[in-house]
């Protein structure tokens, strides 16, 4: 994953209050993810409940792919120390579905007939691989957790 961004900060409370240093982000990240699932020669995968068994001689392969542009919010906390002023903030990122892919090549057999003899189970095991990396990725498809540490240094 590779992602970048812009944030701006907002400080709710008074420079003298005890919550000075907390504060309130929002901003927008661009990103991108790859995700990659292989299974290579003389490996057994089983899908759909163990209802589809693909022998490999070949490649299985399912993709993730997803470019996104996602809204940002989060809360931090500053403190300095000796002239540095570290930082910790904390949010989520919610970004758009992506794209997911699957493939299956020749020389593999699924149920124990080469991949391409039949086009409906050869359909149902692409579906079926489609579905595990779904189940993979769940629900941090479109909500992304961002913890941000750092530290700056005035002259």
């Amino acid at each position: 994953m590779m992602t970048i961004g812009a944030v701006a900060d907002y400080y709710p409370f008074d420079a003298r209050s005890l919550f000075e240093n907390l504060r309130l982000s929002a901003g927008l990240y661009y990103g991108k993810i790859n995700i990659n699932k292989m299974a290579n020669v003389l490996d057994s995968v089983f899908l759909d409940n163990n209802n589809i068994e693909i022998i490999t001689a070949g490649i299985v392969e399912s993709k993730y792919s997803n470019n996104f542009v996602a809204p940002y919010i989060g809360a931090g906390l500053d403190f300095y120390l000796l002239g540095i002023k570290f930082y910790l903030n904390a949010g989520v990122m919610f970004s758009t579905s992506g794209k997911y892919e699957a493939s299956i090549s020749e020389g593999n057999y699924i149920n124990g007939v080469p991949a391409y003899d039949n086009p409906a189970l050869y359909q149902q095991a692409l579906s079926a691989l489609k579905n595990e990396l779904e189940n993979y990725i769940g629900i941090m498809e479109n909500i992304y957790p961002v913890v941000r540490l750092g530290l700056t240094y005035s002259f």
